[in-house]
């Protein structure tokens, strides 16, 4: 590899998240976990050590897992789950058993092993995606290491300026600790498009690629280096003009997103008037003073599960009606859909003791674990209503199955609010009240349950986990988990019709309300809000605004006939490119 001289590129890698980057190079090296070689003499004791290893990562991972989906987004997040998975596996924690009881290995030498044997495993998959998976299976089990050796906290990756960092790879867990005013692109020699890291790259919107070659370790720390993240080219040494012309590139890029921004202030109204809220999912104040400052016309799920994880007692009723007074005060007059406790036997509350479940996501979860926990209910919805006294709070039941499920919560919020009075406390009152449809059978229902609420926000990531049969955190079924399936569209289409005709509104709420080319799809669909990770509003509230409604049912029209998510997206893309190519010509 040889300094740039003739003003080109002079090395090229695989695009993984668009951008250009220019700066000096850090070559970063993760730590190397330490593998005590000793034996133990009490396996029933290191087996109990390495369980309470597991179950601290477990915690970290969830409660990543909760500022990822506040601040990027729920798919993104969703990158834990499978984290979660495999810590769950029982062919692995099998293996670490049988080596700690038979072999007598101490835990870090025994969970060691079977990490490298799993993740070797998946490096010799034929699939791109499944070998990419050995990334995964190395963070997590990093990550259990460091417990074992004591280490209470992952090690945030310090950096002392702007940099272009250089590594051989980077774990989903390493992305998320990254400084983001510190970061000016990412190179990778592993890794690709697909790669969880990649995904958390392109959410974030650090520029980067992947398969850089190994040359690039050798170059000494602080050399000038160069990329397009579009296109894969990267430049070592650029002269003096290419300088000029890729910092001109880096301008126009950085211009034309803050330009996005600066519009995003207005609201999104299709060519032909319609006006398309578009909200924000949040998870704490400072994901809501982004939410603001990125054209946020609202809050569409304000997730309250970082109140209740990772702590060994539940929050009482001040403590969180501070923080959701905290977060209302960031947006100001703006409305606040606030969704009551969404967790479940997947999430391990201690003080709850929830049993384990062989399938926690069809279990006692959401709606479900907050009636047979009255208590707890009440509390939340006690803090919700006084909140809601100073600012414009909704309130919102997650994964509702049945009508009997909303007439119990809403008897519960009555009494919550009959409480609230007799100790003359002030709150709201009434307060619109809807529910989150995640379950076939409230879509279905639909037009029976919009007599019970204010309003539907449908999650677009449980509607398709539970449609298709395919669990999202599963790299198998990515394939099929794909929330522009005809089905899934059919049931938001039903759910849009039957809000509609009892004079209610719907919103999207799940991933899918992010995705460009999805807009034009449910907008014609009848959707009358799309709420999504703050990064991506100005993007979405750009796209609404080429978007005539007209054409945009026609479009729904042909993607409930088609027969696969493939046809739809091929459908939505061409939708898209065609619009966007009509404003460029204006």
């Amino acid at each position: 590899l040889k300094p740039e001289g003739a003003g080109t590129e002079n090395s090229r890698s695989l695009p993984v998240s668009p951008g250009i980057a220019i700066g000096p190079l850090f070559r970063y090296q993760p730590p190397l976990p330490s593998i005590p070689l000793g034996k133990t003499d009490n396996p029933e004791q290191a087996w109990n050590e390495l369980i309470g290893a597991i179950d601290a990562a477990r915690q970290d991972m969830e409660q990543r897992r909760m500022q990822v989906a506040g601040s990027i987004g729920e798919e993104q997040a969703a990158i834990f789950d499978a984290h979660i998975l495999i810590l769950q596996d029982t062919s692995l924690l099998e293996r670490v058993r049988k080596q700690i009881e038979t072999g007598l290995k101490n835990p870090a030498a025994a969970w060691f092993e079977a990490i490298d044997l799993t993740a070797s495993a998946y490096h010799e998959q034929e699939d791109p995606y499944l070998q990419q998976r050995e990334n995964d299976v190395r963070d997590v089990g990093r990550q259990v290491l460091a417990k074992l050796s004591g280490k209470t906290e992952t090690v945030k990756i310090e950096l002392k300026e702007p940099v272009v960092l250089f590594a051989e790879d980077l774990t989903p867990t390493e992305t998320t600790q990254l400084d983001l005013d510190q970061v000016l692109g990412i190179m990778t020699i592993a890794g690709g498009g697909t790669s969880h890291s990649a995904i958390l790259a392109r959410a974030l919107g650090i520029p980067a690629v992947a398969g850089v070659g190994l040359e690039f370790g050798t170059l000494k720390q602080g050399t000038l280096v160069a990329f397009d993240g579009s296109t894969g080219n990267i430049w070592l040494e650029p002269g003096a003009d290419t300088q000029a012309e890729l910092r001109r590139m880096e301008r126009d890029w950085r211009a034309s997103r803050e330009n996005l921004r600066k519009q995003s202030r207005a609201h999104a109204m299709t060519r032909d008037g319609k006006r398309v809220e578009i909200f924000a999912n949040v998870g704490s104040a400072q994901d809501a003073i982004m939410a603001v400052q990125n054209g946020a016309e609202g809050v569409g799920l304000l997730r309250t599960e970082f109140l209740f994880l990772a702590r060994q007692t539940p929050p009482g009723e001040d403590e969180q009606y501070a923080a959701l007074a905290e977060i209302g005060a960031a947006m100001g007059d703006l409305p606040i859909t606030v969704r009551t406790l969404d967790v479940g036997g997947d999430k391990n509350l201690p003080y709850l003791n929830l049993p384990k479940e062989a399938n926690p996501f069809l279990g006692v979860r959401a709606i479900r674990l907050s009636l047979r926990s009255p208590e707890l209910f009440l509390t939340q919805l006690r803090a919700i209503l006084r909140a809601g006294a100073e600012h414009q709070f909704r309130i919102m039941f997650p994964m509702i199955t049945t009508i009997d499920e909303i007439l119990q919560a809403r008897l519960l919020l009555k009494e919550a609010h009959n409480t609230l009075q007799a100790d003359h406390l002030p709150h709201i009152w009434p307060i619109e009240t809807g529910i989150m449809v995640e379950v076939p059978s409230a879509a279905i229902l639909s037009s029976m349950l919009a007599n019970e609420v204010d309003f539907f926000s449908i999650g677009t990531n449980d509607l398709t986990q539970y449609t298709l049969a395919a669990e999202r955190g599963s790299p198998e079924l990515s394939d099929l988990a794909d929330a522009m399936h005809p089905a899934v569209l059919k049931l938001i289409s039903t759910v849009a019709e039957a809000a509609h005709s009892e004079g209610k509104w719907v919103g999207v709420c799940g991933e899918l309300a992010g995705v460009p080319e999805a807009a034009a799809v449910l907008i014609g669909l009848g959707v009358d809000e799309l709420s999504l990770n703050p990064g991506g509003i100005p993007t979405i509230k750009d796209i609404v605004r080429r978007i005539d409604t007209r054409e945009a049912k026609s479009l729904a029209s042909d993607v409930l006939m088609s027969q696969s998510a493939a046809q739809v997206r091929s459908l939505a893309s061409r939708f898209l490119s065609t619009i966007s190519q009509e404003v460029g010509s204006r």
